[in-house]
């Protein structure tokens, strides 16, 4: 049985992620709305992955990170927040930690929560992804040529991004697209890193700092994945599915269309009217519909 620790100070969120997370098979999951509550909860149910906000009552979410290296705890840690640009700069550049941009899909949430909690492959030894590869590449100045199957190929030449190429160019932009099809089709797409000769790297297109880079690439891919999401409005009135309903509720107040998310809560209040998160979840949209229309 796998553990997954949540912290989250907003409730409505927090009784969604880890209701969501609940439905994935072999899953324990911890929620917690205080930073303290959650070292508290690493102590008493180590996790195997960790899902954290980083503004909370009583302190801040990276807190977390002390806390985890002071109990030995090596497992993923993903902050999600509004704010996670204001605080990228404490943040350890480590392989271990994902940064994401609130709101976050309950869909993308589980899948994330699936690749992070993959278990080794048959060989016992865990894939490297393409980041991983990159910044080993940078930290030991070395000089390579890191190609993603036929997605195409990133130079890096004496620890420093030197040049990327795909069938449709080269440059930031080639760089972007090699990064997007390997977050897209990672569990397919072989990386091969081989050695780069100096002499022969030709000329530089990538100009910037390989964290920059990555950090700018990233972002590009999670934004085209939230403007991809175009969730359809479901017959919500004929679901007679609380969980279904609930859960585009929660989409639709994360993507701001509260509209959508007044229907989905009205349809969840209709099978459980003594619900008292729906309630308020209703009445909190009532206001904000208000303000939105004003």
């Amino acid at each position: 049985m796998r553990r997954i620790l949540v912290l989250e100070d907003e409730f409505f969120l927090l009784d969604s992620m880890t209701r969501y997370l609940r439905g994935m098979a072999d899953v324990r999951v911890y929620g917690y709305s205080t930073l303290k509550a959650a070292c508290q909860g690493l102590r008493d149910h180590p996790p195997d992955l960790v899902f954290s906000d980083i503004r909370l009552p009583d302190g801040s979410g990276l807190g977390l990170i002390k806390e985890m290296q002071q109990l030995g705890t090596a497992a993923p840690l993903v902050f999600i927040s509004a704010y996670s640009a204001d605080h990228r700069h404490a943040i350890p550049n480590s392989g271990n930690i994902t940064v994401l941009e609130k709101p976050v899909s309950l869909k993308k949430l589980r899948d994330l929560a699936e690749q992070k909690l993959r278990r080794p492959d048959e060989s016992g030894e865990f894939q490297f992804d393409l980041s991983d590869y990159l910044q080993i590449a940078a930290m030991g100045r070395h000089s390579v040529r890191i190609s993603c199957g036929d997605y195409g190929a990133i130079v890096i030449l004496e620890g420093q991004p030197w040049h990327a190429e795909d069938t449709a160019g080269q440059g930031t932009p080639a760089f972007n697209r090699i990064v997007a099809n390997w977050e897209t089709h990672k569990q397919e797409v072989p990386v091969i890193c081989s050695q780069q000769d100096v002499g022969t790297a030709g000329p530089q297109t990538l100009i910037g700092t390989l964290d920059g880079l990555l950090l700018d690439a990233l972002r590009a891919f999670d934004e085209a994945g939230r403007d991809a999401e175009t969730p359809a409005e479901p017959a919500l009135a004929d679901a007679g599915d609380f969980d279904r309903c609930y859960e585009c509720g929660v989409e639709a107040m994360l993507d701001r269309d509260y509209v959508v998310a007044h229907k989905a809560f009205a349809a969840a209040a209709k099978m459980q009217p003594n619900n008292g998160l729906v309630r308020a979840n209703l009445e909190r949209l009532g206001v904000l519909i208000e303000q939105q229309a004003g």
